[in-house]
């Protein structure tokens, strides 16, 4: 017997319970006690958040690791306060000390004050329950160890290393604001010395002691070095890769211990013998690798960390340091050093090695050292790049392009939303900061999520120190703030208001959101004054698909604020994989990898005070990290600098970018934009296809290989017409080298026609890169592409194996790609995007914003596209409202000319050369006029003309430089338009409590809306006016469009752009709204899924007036439609609230008559909104809609969804008719809110992710069943009855317009002409006898009723089939369904049926076929007859339903069917690992067909081998033989599975199997025998499955092999030679089986040259298998039939006895070659139960009558005996 537990990539079980310690913020789990909830004192404090799980103060808490010496008694506890051993700083907190037991959270016994003397730490108690609450002090006068410290008193027994350990904790605060009781009264009364605590103070932080023996510290260490399994860490601190981008070679990165070296915190180790003499925690060979034998058995106590580096092969070492600290500062100089090298075998001196430095790795180990022993402790990868922090105008002026956060966005997806601190709690506003309190936040952050405490602005005045108070909006050392500025005069100054900074040169700085929004939003930035301790500070968790050869990068903005000449900020950004329990608590966590800043003094260019800095990183994760096992992440902040010196600092902004393709795609140059009527791209077009060569190598283990590629469509289909040079296939070859050759070249074919196209290059982050293909492939522009990977099948290393897709996130495929064409991006300076710009009215022709122009064209170094900066251009403007001539009026002809003589001119110059007077003249012409502007320059500032312009960027050179890299640029205009108005007065569209990112406002609304308004008003909300009081409206106030994207609305005269008219002739500075109504004929000329932007002018006629040109609103209108089908726009992109994400609904879809389609192809349209109905089709290979929970901050506007977030929305009011507020066709508006939509259609399996977070009214769901042929299903609906369940008689499929209610119509519905069979399992139903049987479930229909017959009269778990209409699927109860029969008509010419839930029906009318009579029942039904099942508790968003399980009547009877009660589909894995009762295994039956499913719990997750059970399907379990069967079976939110999208990397590696199956035509079954070295012969739970019953659930003969002594339908085993098989029937018959061999078999029989055979015990003759053959097999003559692997000799002896149960109650002993004398069974007590003499001669069975297990003995002629232990069901 063997049990497994896979461990691969996941940390070695004492390195995991370290993590848990070492992790920043989680929670310590519950003692195994009861907290003393009757503690009166505990305080929720100024958070005002609840008392946590054990009735505690919620508070940031920090853990450590304490280590009790073996000479020493007691142990000092020491808290990080600068000055701890004597006096400490006036930065650290002095309001409150508590010392206690934190697993009681009462006073430990073990503590003593650290000096008796000095201490003003006293016993105190709590005044409620009177119970020592342990040592406290408030309001101190020192807070040093002499006051305040404590020692821990070692109990007996601790020097053990299985001692258990004991658990301290310190609570610590700034504040003072707590409250000591008065318990007696006297003139020299003072509270701070009584006994009683009333309520504790504010608290600060919590400090968590987990103290240990250090035997248990060295057999951690010790164990650590000798695991060497794959998944285990190679040191006790294994902190993996670390991404160091440095400046230079002198640029410092700090490396650290996780313990300190002292006090509590020394290292204790058994030492290493031959520690750098041949051993290595970096092994290249055996030798090298630490074995347990190799360590002494004195713990030894370590003085010194001695540091040593290991080149990149890991062949030799240098000692950086001997006698070293905590801490190492390592630059890449360090390693250059030209003696001290030495090689790791041998230890003999060697040169200096050469793979050091950039682009390289270097290993590095921490040793614990006491001056002769030593034994390694840490061990750190650090991998260098050239990537330092940098300013933005570094990063542009260096053509860093790569690292603008515009190209992050475009390139990569967002592994998580950025960590900006501007909505860590409701009360965030985006407001300017108008006073000291409101420049900062005033409650603090998750405290999950910060190991440093805040600082609470409003407890200044208990913010005590000295008598007096801190600056009390600053932190003091280790603390942190939230703050939208620093240094600013008025507001946050330093000194004033409580604020105090430490910034040399007391810099003014903003948010970075302040930055991206241009000064319209101010956010929040991080702030922390540094612990005196080197340790995280914060973290956040996500959600993310990674895997083996993803693309990570991150991005976070770090500026520094400290003293001249103190500490420099260096942070440590450590990225975690972690597993949580149902309660969010972290239980296993793994550092993946981490991204350094470095020290800034020493790693900046140009180090500033008060800047914002970029910390960059970009890497490839490879399978060492073990990325793929974890789907949720921790991104943790880490603290690197050695103290509170200095170490003050603002964060910001910090974000991980992923890109989980494989593939890179490079296109040699862009497709110009005069390069059009091309059916396929140019042939000097060419793609470079790359990948990283290491990961590639990891697909194919290291070896040789083929790789096989092909270029697909969006939808995966294989583009046509691409000749891959492989004899007429769709796909090409290329080849993985085994090693790497610098020289190679590609294939000629590959590199179209040439021969030295290189194989191998790197990419700019220094990964080597594989070339597979560098060529014209022939395709089409302006259409998505990707490329796909196949690896060579197992079966036949020729032939692809399984393709790339996006779907399976970790395949290998490429980003969507298309054929990239030139084109610019037009912004402002911020780099938002911009259509439109106001001049100033003061005569300057001004704008408001400078027009920015970047060019984008093909990226050259990571593919895709790349948008340049600073690419010079000349300007051509069309006339107002016209398109541009520029290449029809001679312009571009000349200007050519002038830019060949005067390339850098910016003002005409006289004719010259090719640049004639004819030019000259030319161009002077529409210089004055204003059309032309000659600039070479990247933006426009002034502008003369008004109007809506098309605008000609005409570029001046043919090729760029940036960052290095030569781009090409093509000649030609690229257009763009511009609308350029006078900037009058201005009327802003809004809430006016928000605060907007831009000017530009989106409104939502729908063409019903639109319609209604037409006699009604749309109240568009106003949130301000600026350059007067009260504005006059132009026109009339008509309302036009003045742009749109709907191709059918042509823009060319005035009729056309009027849609409404605003209703009132004036706008006040006081208004709340202004009022819009459309025209008449809005609702038809306007569409829906296309946007309309709407303007109206105004003018300010008022003498006071400093503006005195007109002014104008625009509001882009998006007409959502009324009906919308989801179709995500990637495979992936899973997002409800993505426009991009949904189409408006085509008349087929939703089967509406007079539905209005338009003719043009489908584009994206707009996400649902109140009014929306949602139609979800049945995909495949694509992502449903997944829905999140949406947070709003306290003004309503949504968090986490970006600008869309501000979109005003249309009110729709479900209560009335029109959807208006009262009916009369007037609109209001409000905020933007998600997840909405009035009614969402199911098409088959279609389904919906956490639909417990969508607002609807009302849902459907079609069931597609396949004629005469039984399925089981349940509904997701909340009321189904069996009544429901009928359809059209013609052709059984319902097919009425949907979202109408549907109600039983005789004349189109039939349950006679077209019946819908229902039966339950194993219900209180009596069994069919004779007509005369009383029947609890009606039965109706024409049912065949004869021996034959598939529903058998005696089916012993079926109920008999009745159409009890009444009868309740409530909670996803699952039932059998079958639609017509072989005498159904309806049924005869059509392949499926349908089924649309719910009805509308209350009663029911039926032909009872046992009284001949119509009957009739009634039902209740409630709005809940619309409404999904989404949990027991509409309020819980875990979504629990307990579904109550089914009771068998039938004893023994331990199969239970169960329903899926979600419209979502289910995790078998995690449902199984939540119902402990059950086995581990399922079974589905689906269109006739029963298959069973081996699903081991005990593994970790991996889809691929996961079951999944799709929304209205069944399934059965089986309850386990010792468990009681429980009342319900638990369903909950975390079961859910996107079904068609797979993450991790994992691939399932088929196994030899061989397959026996049964049909009768219309159903089947089938039986699987699995080869598998890893597998066992015995049954294994979760490995091996049990047939499904004996024939009476299926009710077909099912075959089956046996594993141990259990008839199984699953059986995976090492040896299949004698292997029993055999065919349960209801019925003794000969029955067809047919055997299939799959590809692996065949290849394993081909390679071993062996064959199999089917030996008959009682013919005694072999049968040869071949795959697809077919065996006659007699059901029920258990013991007959094997599977052997020779056809010459049978067993004899005791090897020749088989023993086992193949059906229920039933036992078979069979002898393979000779007889059975005699078999005799016994119960577990010793009792006979029964035995038999053999009557077949080789084989006898036997029956008992109760399952359980028994004892048989089986004797043979010759008189062997063997016992044997089995489980009969």
């Amino acid at each position: 017997m063997k049990i497994r537990n896979n461990n691969i990539n996941r940390p070695a079980k004492s390195k995991r319970l370290l993590l848990q310690l070492f992790a920043m913020i989680a929670l310590a789990a519950a003692p195994n006690c009861v907290y003393a909830q009757s503690l009166g004192f505990h305080y929720k404090g100024h958070s005002d958040m609840p008392l946590d799980s054990r009735g505690m103060q919620q508070t940031a808490e920090w853990h450590y690791n304490y280590y009790l010496p073996t000479s020493s008694s007691t142990m000092e506890l020491e808290l990080p306060f600068v000055g701890w051993n004597s006096t400490t700083n006036d930065l650290e907190p002095y309001g409150w000390i508590r010392w206690y037991d934190y697993t009681t959270d009462l006073k430990s016994d073990r503590l003593s004050v650290y000096s008796s003397r000095y201490s003003v730490l006293s016993s105190r108690k709590d005044y409620t329950s009177k119970k020592d609450i342990g040592l406290i002090a408030g309001t101190l006068s020192a807070s040093g160890r002499n006051y305040v410290g404590v020692n821990y008193n070692k109990p007996s027994g601790a020097d053990a290393a299985d001692w258990a350990g004991e658990t301290i904790a310190c609570d610590v605060s700034r504040y003072n604001d707590y409250s000591f009781k008065q318990v007696s009264s006297g003139p020299w009364y003072n509270p701070t010395y009584t006994n009683y605590v009333e309520h504790e103070p504010t608290l600060s932080i919590r400090y968590i002691f987990h103290i240990k023996s250090a035997a248990y510290l060295a057999k951690q260490i010790k164990d650590a070095l000798c695991d060497h399994s794959r998944a285990a860490d190679l040191t006790l601190e294994d902190n993996k890769r670390i991404v160091f981008g440095a400046k230079n070679d002198a640029a410092k990165m700090t490396l650290r211990t996780n313990l300190k070296n002292s006090g509590g915190q020394t290292y204790w180790f058994y030492p290493l013998s031959n520690a750098t003499n041949g051993k290595s925690v970096y092994a290249t060979t055996e030798n090298q690798k630490i074995k347990e034998s190799d360590f002494q058995n004195t713990i030894m106590q370590a003085k010194y960390i001695r540091w040593i580096a290991y080149n990149e092969d890991r062949t030799k070492y240098y000692v950086l340091t001997n006698e070293g600290n905590q801490f190492y500062d390592f630059k890449i100089s360090d390693l250059n050093n030209s003696s001290g090298w030495k090689n790791v075998e041998g230890n003999a001196s060697a040169s200096t090695p050469s793979d050091i430095g950039y682009g390289h790795t270097a290993y590095i180990v921490a040793y614990a050292y006491d001056g002769t022993n030593m034994c390694p402790v840490a061990n750190f990868e650090v991998f260098i790049h050239q990537g330092y922090p940098k300013m933005k105008s570094e990063i542009n002026s260096d053509g860093d392009v790569d690292r603008t956060i515009s190209y992050l966005e475009s390139k990569y997806n967002r592994a998580m939303d950025p960590i900006s601190f501007d909505k860590d709690n409701p009360d965030l506003t985006f407001a300017r900061p108008t006073t000291a309190l409101n420049n900062m936040s005033l409650k603090p952050s998750d405290f999950k999520s910060r190991a440093y405490g805040f600082t609470y602005a409003e407890l200044a005045s208990k913010d005590y120190y000295n008598g007096g108070t801190h600056y009390g909006k600053s932190p003091i050392h280790g603390d942190y703030g939230l703050y939208k500025s620093g240094n600013l005069s008025g507001i946050s100054a330093n000194g004033e208001n409580g604020y105090l900074w430490w910034a040399y040169g007391s810099p003014t700085i903003y948010d970075r959101t302040y930055e991206k929004t241009g000064g319209k939003q101010y956010g929040h930035f991080l702030y922390v004054d540094a612990s005196d301790e080197s340790r995280q500070i914060a973290s956040a968790d996500f959600q993310a698909n990674l895997c083996t050869g993803s693309q990570l990068v991150f991005s976070g903005a770090v500026a520094e604020y400290t003293a001249a000449n103190a500490a420099a900020p260096q942070v440590m950004f450590r990225l975690y994989g972690i597993n949580k329990d149902e309660n969010g608590n972290v239980i296993d966590q793994k550092l993946i990898q981490s991204f350094t800043s470095g020290d800034f003094a020493t790693n900046t260019k140009d180090h500033k005070y008060g800047k914002w800095y970029q910390i960059f990183s970009k890497q490839v994760l490879q399978k060492s990290t073990g990325v793929s096992n974890y789907t949720t992440f921790r991104i943790v902040l880490d603290n690197m600098c050695k103290s509170t010196g200095g170490a003050d600092y603002c964060i910001d902004d910090l974000c991980l970018y992923t890109q989980t393709s494989k593939l890179d795609v490079l296109q040699n140059r862009p497709l110009c934009p005069n390069e059009t009527g091309y059916e396929t791209a140019p042939d000097d077009i060419t793609l470079k296809l790359r990948g990283i060569y290491e990961t590639f190598q990891a697909m194919v283990n290291q070896k040789e290989s083929k790789l096989f590629y092909r270029i697909c469509d969006e939808n995966g289909k294989p583009v046509e017409g691409i000749d891959y040079h492989n004899n007429g296939k769709n796909y090409g070859v290329a080849r993985i080298p085994a090693t790497y050759n610098a020289a190679a070249v590609l294939p000629a074919e590959a590199a179209d026609g040439l021969t030295n196209v290189p194989m191998f290059e790197n990419d700019n982050s220094g990964n080597r890169c594989l070339v597979i293909a560098n060529r014209n492939f022939n395709i089409v522009p302006g259409k998505n592409f990707y490329v796909s990977i196949a690896y060579p099948s197992d079966d036949n290393a020729e032939m692809p194996e399984a393709w790339g897709t996006p779907t399976d996130v970790c395949s290998t495929y490429s980003d969507p790609f298309q054929i990239v064409k030139q084109s610019i991006k037009v912004t402002d300076a911020n780099g938002t995007a911009i259509t439109s710009v106001r001049v100033k009215c003061d005569g300057s022709n001004t704008g408001n914003v400078s027009v920015n122009i970047k060019l984008e064209t093909v990226d050259k170094v990571n593919g895709g596209k790349v948008e340049l900066p600073d690419v010079k251009f000349d300007w051509f403007f069309s006339e107002n409202n016209k398109s541009n001539d520029i290449n029809t009026n001679g312009v571009r002809e000349a200007l050519n000319h002038f830019r060949d003589v005067y390339p850098n001119a910016t003002t005409l110059q006289s004719a010259k050369n090719s640049f004639t007077t004819a030019d000259c003249a030319l161009l002077k012409q529409y210089i004055d006029n204003g059309r032309l502007l000659i600039s070479a320059s990247s933006t426009i500032s002034k502008f003369t003309t008004f109007g809506n312009f098309e605008v000609a960027a005409v570029p001046i050179a043919t090729s760029i430089t940036v960052g290095g890299q030569q781009y090409d640029v093509c000649p030609d205009p690229m257009l763009f338009p511009l609308r350029i108005v006078k900037d009058g007065p201005r009327v802003y569209t809004g809430f006016k409590d928000v605060t907007y990112p831009s000017d530009d406002r989106t409104l939502r609304i729908g063409l019903p809306q639109i319609k209604a308004i037409a006699n009604g008003t749309l109240q568009l909300p106003m949130t301000s006016m600026e350059d007067a009081d009260k504005v006059t409206l132009e026109n009339g106030g008509k309302v036009w469009i003045a742009s749109t994207n709907d191709p059918q609305m042509v823009l060319a005269n005035g009729n056309d752009q009027f849609v409404g008219t605003v209703t009132s002739a004036t706008i006040s500075k006081s208004d709340e709204t202004i009022g819009i109504r459309f025209n008449s004929d809005a609702a038809t000329r306007l569409r829906e899924g296309y946007w309309y932007e709407l303007n109206f002018s105004f003018s300010n006629n008022e003498s006071s007036s400093t503006a005195s040109c007109p002014g104008e609103v625009f509001v882009k209108m998006l007409v959502v439609p009324e009906y919308a089908t989801w179709q995500p726009s990637t495979a992936t992109n899973s997002a409800w609230n993505n426009d991009a994400n949904w189409l408006r609904s085509n008349k087929a879809e939703i089967y509406k008559a007079d539905y209005s389609e338009y003719n043009e192809t489908r584009e994206a349209a707009f996400m649902p909104m109140k009014f929306t109905k949602v139609t979800v089709p049945t995909l495949t290979n694509s992502t449903y809609p997944n829905l999140k929970e949406l947070s709003y901050q306290t003004n309503g506007i949504a968090n986490s969804v970006g600008d869309m977030a501000y979109d005003i929305v249309t009110k729709w009011n479900d209560a009335t008719a029109d959807g208006s507020d009262t009916g009369n066709g007037t609109f209001n508006c409000e905020k933007w809110t998600g997840n909405l939509c009035d009614q969402i259609y199911f098409k088959p399996e279609a389904e919906l992710l956490y639909a417990n977070y969508l607002t609807y009214n009302k849902a459907y769901v079609d069931k597609l069943l396949t004629p005469d042929t039984w399925s089981v299903m349940s509904s997701p609906l909340k009321q189904t009855y069996a009544g429901d369940l009928y359809v059209p008689k013609d052709n059984g499929q319902e097919l009425s317009e949907a979202f109408k209610p549907m109600t039983f119509n005789e004349a189109v519905n039939n349950r006679n002409a077209y019946p819908i069979y229902q039966r339950s399992w194993d219900g209180d139903v009596q069994q069919v006898i004779d007509n005369t049987t009383f029947y609890k479930a009606n039965h109706h229909g024409q049912i065949e009723e004869t021996t034959g017959n598939e529903i058998t009269l005696n089916s012993a778990y079926w109920t008999h089939v009745y159409n009890k209409v009444d009868e309740a699927y409530a909670k996803g109860k699952a039932f059998a369904v079958k639609a017509g029969d072989k005498y159904t008509e309806g049924a005869k010419n059509n392949s499926f049926a349908l089924i649309r839930l719910p009805k509308a029906d209350t009663q029911y009318s039926y032909y009872d076929s046992q009284s001949n009579t119509n009957v009739s029942a009634t039902v209740q039904k409630t709005a809940d007859n619309y409404r999904m099942q989404l949990g027991d508790n509409a309020n819980d968003h875990t979504m629990q339903l307990l579904q109550p399980l089914n009771q068998n009547v039938h004893e023994g009877n331990s199969y239970h069917l169960v329903g899926n009660p979600y419209p979502s589909s289910l995790s078998m894995y995690r449902f199984l690992k939540a119902n402990t009762a059950f086995e581990r295994s399922v079974w589905t039956f689906a269109d006739g067909k029963f298959t069973a499913h081996a699903i081991d719990t005990s593994l970790d997750y991996d889809k691929k081998k996961d079951v999944i059970i799709p929304p209205t399907q069944a399934f059965f379990v089986k309850v386990k033989s010792a468990e009681t069967v429980p009342d319900n079976v638990l369903f909950n939110a975390s079961m859910l599975i996107n079904r068609w999208v797979t993450g991790g990397e994992k691939a399932l590696t088929p196994q030899p199997t061989i397959i026996l199956s049964t049909s009768d035509g219309t159903r089947s079954s089938q039986s699987e025998l699995i080869v598998s070295a890893e597998a066992s012969r015995d049954y294994v739970e979760g490995e091996d499955v049990d047939m499904l019953g004996e024939g009476n659930i299926a009710e077909i003969a099912q075959a089956y092999s046996v594993a141990g002594s259990q008839a199984v339908a699953l059986n995976a085993t090492d040896d299949i030679d004698w292997m029993p098989i055999g065919v349960v029937a209801g019925k003794s018959r000969s029955t067809d089986v047919t055997v299939n061999l799959n590809s692996k078999m065949l290849r394993k029989m081909n390679d071993e040259g062996c064959k199999l055979f089917i030996y008959d015990a009682t013919s005694k003759k072999f049968s040869e298998i071949a795959d697809g053959m077919q065996i006659e097999m007699m059901a029920n003559d258990h013991g007959r039939y094997y599977i052997t692997t020779n056809n010459w000799v049978v067993p004899t002896g005791i090897n020749a006895i088989r023993c086992f149960s193949p059906a229920q109650g039933t036992i078979v002993v069979a002898v393979l070659n000779g007889e059975v004398k005699q078999a005799k069974v016994y119960d577990t007590a010793g009792a006979l139960v029964t035995s038999s003499r053999s009557t077949a001669g080789e084989r006898c069975q036997l029956s008992v009558q109760q399952p359980g297990v028994y004892i048989v003995k089986a004797t043979t002629m010759d008189d062997k005996t063997e016992t044997f232990k089995i489980v009969v069901k």
